[in-house]
């Protein structure tokens, strides 16, 4: 069951540190952004992302990793495991494209 959080920039690399983590970049006027948490809410029951971690990020509050992390479009989502960023996803994904991306990428799922 994945437990969603919302980070700032100081929070970044202790919460990418340990486990499986996707950082979703996003800002409150982004339509995609809206969408992309419906997926992500309903992730939170569901056996199949057992201990994920999904940390939100609003880039309008938050700047440092958007310019760090290279974020030119959102939504972007990093999948991150132990503090190494697996892969950078542009755009939205639904449920079952990040659980199998998750698969392919980490031990999730």
């Amino acid at each position: 069951m994945a437990n969603i959080i919302e980070i700032s920039d100081g929070q970044f690399q202790s919460t990418i540190a340990l486990g499986i983590t996707i950082v979703d970049f996003w800002a409150t006027w982004c339509g995609p952004c809206r969408t992309q948490s419906t997926v992500f809410d309903s992730m939170k029951g569901d056996s199949d992302f057992e201990n994920l971690t999904v940390a939100k990020i609003n880039i309008e509050e938050n700047s440092e990793y958007v310019e760090l992390m290279g974020i030119t479009s959102i939504p972007t989502m990093l999948i991150c495991r132990d503090g190494e960023v697996l892969k950078k996803i542009v755009g939205t994904a639904s449920k079952s494209e990040l659980k199998n991306i998750l698969d392919k990428h980490t031990s999730v799922g």
